[in-house]
């Protein structure tokens, strides 16, 4: 009970500076993606510093949600220029192609896109199957997707940004030689995707368990996704040569599932002792419905206790001042 008190608690502190928490929020994560972006590409040294991510931050956290991810779109693209011409024309293509797909498939997930990058490059990755399957549509896996591209298309590029840099463009074979390796970083790339296609699987198997109308699907599905994750990766790390990352993943996979059951605890905290299952029917169907209450608090009611005869108390004061009146 105490738990949903506090739980309680900060529903109705967020619902009450809800408009503040937001501005926050983006504040926050816009500051985390510029300064991710400074220090791990930041070739550009105008706009790659501390300021200039502040700056940043404090114009996203006014602006939609998804002003991050373009101003971050911005932000890889100057870089890439500063670095080489031929990357930032891939990475613009790239960028093109994504953009495309987002619109079509999840115009609502810019922002998924920005944090699936951010906790792939801080190895939190395993927490973003978890969190988007319980909270997002099954449409949410391409903005995963994209992330995932991203980072990992950008990480190639970083590690062979001394070769990309000296290399002078003397003549269009060595131009497209740069093109080469920068699309490489993608198309070449082993653990992109072994990483794609289990982030994309367990996002799938946590979303369909946790959307089925059985008893505590969101627990299940939690403890599938981090299973799903666990074999997932072991099985193609060990395929590709890099089984010395396993026991990142065990504890990365706990890690989600601990996520997963606090996001539970926030969004669908449910009493399955108290389930009804209702039937009734309309001239074209038979329905069947099962209704599962939300676990709440019940207020106590607070009861007033009266010493003496206070029935009459209005009324004597009524008739004195009449009396006093007079």
């Amino acid at each position: 009970m105490k738990l949903l008190e506090i739980r309680n608690g900060i529903i109705r502190l967020c619902e009450k500076h809800d408009f503040f928490l937001r501005m926050l929020v983006k504040f926050v994560i816009a500051f985390v993606v510029f300064f991710t972006i400074n220090n791990y590409i930041g070739y550009y040294d105008k706009i790659s510093n501390l300021p200039a991510a502040i700056i940043l931050a404090c114009i996203c956290s006014l602006l939609p949600r998804d002003a991050i991810m373009w101003c971050a779109m911005v932000v890889v693209l100057i870089n890439m220029y500063e670095l080489s011409l031929e990357v930032m024309i891939v990475t613009l293509l790239l960028f093109t192609l994504f953009i495309m797909l987002y619109y079509r498939f999840a115009p609502q997930d810019g922002i998924l896109v920005v944090i699936s990058s951010i906790m792939l490059k801080y190895k939190m990755g395993y927490l973003v199957p978890m969190g988007t399957g319980l909270l997002r549509n099954i449409f949410s896996v391409i903005a995963v997707s994209i992330g995932t591209l991203i980072f990992y298309f950008l990480e190639g590029v970083r590690n062979n940004a001394a070769d990309l840099k000296n290399v002078m463009v003397a003549n269009s074979e060595e131009s497209s030689t740069k093109i080469t390796v920068a699309l490489d970083q993608i198309f070449g790339n082993r653990e992109l995707a072994v990483v794609m296609i289990v982030m994309v699987v367990a996002t799938i198997v946590v979303y369909v368990i946790r959307s089925r109308s059985i008893d505590n699907a969101w627990e299940i599905a939690i403890v599938a996704g981090a299973i799903t994750q666990i074999i997932g990766y072991i099985i193609g790390y060990m395929i590709i040569g890099m089984l010395d990352k396993s026991v990142e993943v065990v504890i990365g996979c706990i890690v989600a599932t601990i996520l997963g059951f606090v996001l539970k605890f926030f969004f669908m905290n449910l009493d399955y002792s108290r389930t009804e299952n209702v039937q009734f029917e309309d001239d074209s169907y038979y329905y069947y419905v099962k209704a599962v209450p939300k676990k709440t608090i019940q207020q106590q009611e607070k009861t007033v206790k009266h010493f003496g005869n206070t029935t009459n108390i209005g009324k004597e004061l009524s008739e004195y001042n009449k009396k006093d009146n007079q």
